[in-house]
């Protein structure tokens, strides 16, 4: 599978663990290395960043947003953001996804989705 799953515990209630999963698709976040060749041009994609990750509606913040807002946390948002390395596959990352559901909706304990 050329999508990368990360996979961690988190506590609930104090009596169950839940898997939880942080999907990064192919040639984005931390799968950003890719065998597809792509030519990356210089873009200014804040605001559009600052829209597509819900913080708000550039450059004003959502009401209820849980996001810092201090100067420095916002440019340390910018600086981590990573566009895409290459095109967007929608015949890989759909396939992966569907694949992750099923697979957790056998196993035990679990309720199909």
């Amino acid at each position: 599978m050329l999508v990368r799953v990360d996979a961690l515990r988190v506590q609930h209630q104090h009596t169950r663990a839940w898997p939880v999963y942080l999907v990064d698709q192919p040639r984005r976040g931390r799968a950003g290395n890719s065998t597809v060749a792509a030519s990356l041009a210089p873009a200014p994609n804040d605001q559009l960043f600052f829209d597509q990750f819900r913080i708000g509606k550039w450059p004003r913040y959502l009401d209820n947003v849980q996001f810092d807002r201090k100067p420095q946390t916002l440019e340390q948002f910018f600086r981590s953001v990573m566009p895409n390395t290459g095109p967007y596959d929608a015949n890989i990352i759909s396939p992966a996804g569907a694949a992750l559901q099923r697979r957790e909706s056998r196993r035990p304990g679990r309720r199909s989705a």
